[in-house]
C-alpha cells in the first residue's frame, strides 16, 4: 500500500538536485574510507551488541525461539515485538538515508531490487552461526558472498537477471537446509 501511494506521489519521477550537505553524508570520506563503508558496520555493531548483551536481545532471541513459551514465562513479547520492529524501521530509515545520498537522488522505489540479495544474505548468515540461528556477524558474510558472485558475473559479461537468479538459488538452498535442520528437531 505505502509503495503505491509512493508511486503515485512520485509519478515515477527522478528527484535531483539534492542538498549537497545531505550527499556529503555518503560522498565524504573518514581515514580515507568512505562513509558508508563505515556506517553500516558501526550501526551492525551497535545491533549485534545489543541483541548479544542486553537484556532486550535476550528477551528477543527468546521470543524468536519459542513466541509461545516466552509469552508464559512472562516475557513482555507484545513490547518487546513493538520495539523490534520500531529498530527495523529505524534502520530500514538510516539505510534509504545511504542509498539516496549515494545516488545523489531519489526515485520510487529505490530498495526493490535489493531484498532479494537481502534475503539471501541474511539466510545464509544462518550457516556461518551457533546452531543455524540468524545473527549479525554473518549477514555481512553473506552480503560479501553475493557481492562477489555478482561483481563475478558482471566481470563475465553475463546480464543482471542472472545475478538474480543466482541470488535465487542461494536463497532457496539456505530456507530448504533451514527446513531440514527444523524437521530433523
Amino acid at each position: 500500500m505505502v509503495a503505491g501511494v509512493e508511486t503515485a506521489v512520485a509519478n515515477t519521477t527522478i528527484f535531483e538536485g539534492i542538498n549537497p550537505s545531505y550527499v556529503n553524508i555518503t560522498g565524504g570520506t573518514l581515514a580515507g574510507m568512505p562513509m558508508a563503508v563505515v556506517i553500516a558496520p558501526a550501526i551492525s555493531i551497535a545491533i549485534g551488541v545489543a541483541l548479544r548483551f542486553s537484556v532486550f536481545g535476550r528477551h528477543a532471541s527468546a521470543i524468536g525461539d519459542n513466541h509461545a513459551a516466552a509469552k508464559l514465562v512472562g516475557l513482555p513479547v507484545t513490547r518487546d515485538r513493538i520495539i523490534a520492529f520500531t529498530l527495523c524501521g529505524g534502520a530500514a530509515g538510516v539505510a534509504g538515508i545511504l542509498l539516496t545520498s549515494r545516488a545523489m537522488s531519489y526515485y520510487p522505489e529505490p530498495g526493490a531490487g535489493l531484498l532479494l540479495a537481502a534475503y539471501a544474505a541474511t539466510f545464509l548468515s544462518l550457516s556461518l552461526g551457533h546452531g543455524w540461528r540468524f545473527n549479525v556477524p554473518g549477514t555481512p558474510v553473506g552480503v560479501v558472498f553475493l557481492g562477489t558472485i555478482t561483481t563475478g558475473l558482471t566481470m563475465l559479461d553475463k546480464p543482471a537477471r542472472q545475478a538474480a537468479v543466482v541470488q535465487g538459488l542461494v536463497l532457496l538452498a539456505a530456507v530448504t537446509a533451514l527446513a531440514r535442520k527444523q524437521i530433523r528437531r
